[in-house]
């Protein structure tokens, strides 16, 4: 498959997760699946998972306003470009201030700006500070930055490795990205089950897609 092949079926995959997402799911996964391309998480958004959703307080009870208005500065940049140097050296000065939230600021900048293996690093630090909820958006943020590099294999790897029991909230989005991945890989055994477990799960609307990929794919592996 050429990369001009994979380029609409990325596109076109990430684009239905959305979609396709729970509506009963916590508005802030919402706003992660509804900004997959590129993984954009605003600083609301992240205050909100960082001071509640996850358990993380607010800001340090001893932390400084000028800490405050440092790290505000930075994140009202409108120059990404100019704004990842900026966060780089404010969590080397400042390693243990709200980092997951900076953290996780850093792999959006680095997105944007399509510096994908930095923004894999970035989020590969924010799941290992953190669990459940947060470490499966971490990790679905990594692998999605690995595919951005075209390395299927590692971003596949990642993904078979989240808990499907810690992970039912992202069932119908973790699945896609699964049958996704293995597709690029050639994995079409892989690929074959996740697209049929997300028809039979039924959370996917457009079944007409699943059956089309699930015909496509079975063509393949008799062919």
């Amino acid at each position: 498959m050429t990369d001009k092949q994979n380029i609409p079926q990325e596109n076109d995959f990430i684009g239905e997760i959305a979609q396709e997402a729970d509506h009963d799911m916590h508005p802030f996964l919402k706003k992660i699946l509804d900004n997959m391309q590129p993984i954009a998480i605003g600083i609301g958004a992240i205050i909100l998972v960082v001071g509640g959703y996850t358990g993380y307080t607010l800001y340090a009870k001893n932390q400084t306003v000028k800490l405050n208005n440092e790290l505000g500065t930075i994140l009202t940049m409108d120059d990404s470009a100019k704004q990842i140097p900026s966060l780089h050296e404010f969590i080397e000065k400042n390693p243990s201030f709200m980092s997951v939230g900076t953290l996780m600021e850093l792999a959006n900048a680095e997105m944007k700006n399509k510096n994908y293996q930095e923004a894999a690093d970035a989020w590969a630090k924010v799941a290992a500070q953190t669990d459940k909820d947060i470490k499966i958006l971490a990790l679905m943020g990594q692998a999605r930055a690995l595919s951005l590099q075209k390395k299927y294999k590692d971003a596949l790897a990642i993904l078979e490795g989240i808990d499907p029991l810690v992970g039912k909230d992202f069932a119908t989005p973790l699945g896609r990205q699964i049958a996704f991945t293995a597709e690029q890989t050639g994995d079409w055994k892989k690929a074959l089950a996740a697209y049929e477990g997300l028809k039979t799960d039924g959370a996917v609307t457009n079944t007409a897609f699943l059956d089309m990929k699930i015909a496509a794919i079975k063509a393949k592996m008799q062919g």
